[in-house]
């Protein structure tokens, strides 16, 4: 038995049909015959192919977890579970990221901030949107461990200066 990967692709009246799929067969016509027959695609409308695929295992997910944690005789099923036990303790961080954006759209000057955000962090010295990106600013505080801020903090006099119609910003 052989590891294949099976091609099809099946006309319908108003669309085609067209995929992959990975079966066990013995040979590329038994793999054909056997997608043809599990996904219920008619012979007549429909063209197979078949490639064997090497090598014929492949590793889907692979950790060393370390004994003295409890895994509760349980194994990790997908990859983020098994990095959620393997990450060391994170800490709370609150990130906030502010810039002026020359866009087309919303959406588009929030992909352009984000570009720019993840350039500045990388360091890489490539700055994808320097043109549409001005006074970038990034800031990022440790929080503790609670999930409630405090009563003082949310009474607390604004840091910044914000502006709301009839707001603090205001002039007497």
């Amino acid at each position: 038995m052989q590891m294949y990967c099976v091609k099809f692709r099946h006309h319908k009246e108003k669309t085609i049909d067209t995929g992959e799929v990975l079966c066990v067969a013995s040979t590329n016509e038994m793999a054909c015959e056997i997608v043809s027959l599990w996904l219920e695609l008619p012979k007549s409308s429909t063209s197979l192919e078949a490639a064997r695929v090497k090598p014929g295992i492949y590793q889907v997910l692979r950790g060393e977890i370390p004994k003295d944690m409890p895994a509760n005789g349980t194994f990790p099923r997908t990859q983020r579970e098994l990095d959620r036990l393997l990450e060391p303790d994170r800490e709370r961080y609150s990130v906030q990221v502010s810039a002026f954006v020359w866009a087309h759209s919303e959406d588009n000057a929030i992909k352009k901030l984000a570009k720019a955000a993840l350039a500045e962090v990388d360091g890489s010295g490539k700055k994808p949107h320097a043109k549409a990106i001005g006074m970038l600013q990034i800031l990022c505080d440790r929080h503790d461990l609670s999930p409630r801020s405090p009563a003082i903090e949310k009474n607390a006099n604004y840091t910044h200066l914000r502006i709301f119609a009839g707001g603090d910003a205001r002039s007497g």
